[in-house]
């Protein structure tokens, strides 16, 4: 009868050794389940910063090509208008020594 309790005391005992290994197991499996999601979340906010960067700077890229491209536009309208005034002054410099050369 002794024995008999032993061998189930024994018995009980690992039983609980092992349920207490599983929960263990278990609880080891979810901390590190968290921590491979929480990477894979900070993973990806790195990468979606990257690409709201990359995105950022084409477009500051594509307003500055645009700003350029203006100034360079208002640059010619700005040199045709003094080419033209300056035709413009040479004709009437003409047109006065013609009219000085007939009288």
């Amino acid at each position: 009868m002794k024995e008999e309790e032993k061998k189930k005391k024994r018995e009980e005992m690992k039983e609980e050794e092992k349920k207490k290994k599983r929960e263990e197991m278990k609880e080891e499996e979810k901390k590190k389940k968290r921590e491979e999601m929480k990477e894979e979340e900070k993973k990806k906010k790195r990468e979606e910063m990257k690409e709201e960067e990359k995105k950022k700077k084409k477009e500051e890229m594509k307003e500055e090509e645009k700003k350029k491209k203006e100034e360079m536009k208002e640059e010619e309208k700005k040199k045709k208008k003094e080419e033209m005034k300056e035709e413009d002054e040479e004709e009437e410099e003409r047109k006065v020594m013609k009219e000085g050369k007939m009288q």
